[in-house]
């Protein structure tokens, strides 16, 4: 009978460990090839649920949901577009504007990546979670 208490017991804690987990972590699929080297098409990464303690250099994911820019590469006019969606970017810059905390975030793969050169700093709430693990391979279709 103890026994079986101590398993019960043991369970429970299993389930609330997971629990307080997935509060504070998320996984989440890169799409595009705009952070090669680092991370690449269908990559997935694990991300941790805080603003606090971001430093230049981390890649973070955020809620670009919305984000206008203009899109003056695709033809020889320009045209307003909107960039929406979750996104992996490195964090370069941080700094306060207009008494909020903001990010400047590039892709390291400059050339294909839409980030704030095209949309301008990412504020403090948009930021989802910094990036603490990622798996060691890319996806299927770019490893072809």
């Amino acid at each position: 009978m103890t026994l079986l208490i101590g398993v019960g017991c043991f369970g429970a804690a299993a389930v609330a460990f997971a629990v307080l987990a997935l509060a504070r972590y998320r996984v989440y699929r890169v799409y595009g090839i705009s952070m090669l080297p680092a991370l690449g098409n269908g990559q997935t990464v694990l991300v941790r649920k805080t603003t606090r303690g971001i430093a230049v250099g981390q890649l973070v994911v955020f809620d670009g949901d919305k984000l206008p820019y203009v899109d003056c590469e695709s033809s020889s006019q320009c045209f307003p577009k909107e960039f929406s969606g979750t996104a992996v970017k490195r964090v370069v810059d941080i700094r306060v504007q207009n008494g909020g905390i903001v990010f400047e975030v590039l892709g390291d793969n400059r050339a294909a990546s839409i980030d704030s050169r095209n949309f301008g700093v990412i504020s403090f709430e948009r930021v989802i979670g910094v990036v603490v693990g990622r798996t060691g391979l890319h996806g299927a279709s770019s490893q072809k």
